[in-house]
């Protein structure tokens, strides 16, 4: 039976809204956050934000953070879940624990964004992504899983690598954190039709119209 097309004026695509300002790129912010886990200012600091599971692929994550050649590397993941006692031992595993930090159950992603270098997404799969949409806004280069929905593609900051440890390694230690353009990135993500202010005020407008208010 063949699908029936709806007309485009029939339906309005509301995106999953963030709140662009608070996730702004803030240098005071990075030097408290940096402060506070105890970084110092040669570190480069490898990120990850989500639930901690097996899809999210995070033995893959810290086999290439291993695999990095960087005597001052540290990752941070923010993220809790049923992995963590497993994340943590194969971190000792691999001898990375002591560059580890894990920050859970955390409604603070936005501050600790401003203390990454590098985000990293080896996510197997996702139904869009918006993590990595929070990461574009606070402006951090970003390298993810080339499988992922395109949708999430709304800056220059993301490189799509294929999922083996050499390509991911290769990536991760040639991009560079420039903390003079990061802040400039929210107005793009804004732009681009994700801010939750003015998905709220949309929908709030429409709910009006279709209640007999319109303003």
């Amino acid at each position: 039976m063949a699908k029936k097309k709806v007309k485009s004026n029939k339906f309005y695509l509301l995106k999953n809204g963030i709140d662009t300002a608070r996730f702004k790129f803030n240098l005071a912010l990075r030097k408290e956050v940096r402060q506070t886990l105890k970084y110092s200012a040669g570190d480069k600091v490898f990120g990850c934000v989500g639930r901690l599971i097996e899809s999210k692929n995070y033995n893959f994550l810290l086999a290439s953070f291993k695999a990095l050649k960087n005597p001052h590397k540290k990752l941070l993941i923010i993220g809790a879940g049923p992995e963590y006692k497993n994340i943590l031992a194969l971190a000792r595993r691999l001898e990375i624990d002591q560059a580890l930090t894990i920050v859970s159950g955390t409604d603070k992603v936005w501050y600790y964004l401003n203390g990454m270098d590098v985000f990293l997404f080896p996510s197997k799969f996702e139904g869009l992504g918006i993590s990595v949409i929070e990461a574009e806004t606070n402006g951090l280069p970003i390298i993810l899983n080339e499988s992922l929905p395109s949708e999430i593609d709304l800056t220059d900051l993301i490189v799509r690598v294929p999922l083996n440890i050499n390509d991911w390694t290769k990536k991760g230690s040639k991009i560079q954190n420039n903390l003079k353009d990061r802040a400039g990135y929210s107005k793009q993500i804004r732009l681009a039709g994700y801010d939750v202010a003015e998905s709220a005020h949309w929908l709030e407008c429409w709910y009006l119209k279709k209640g007999g208010k319109q303003r």
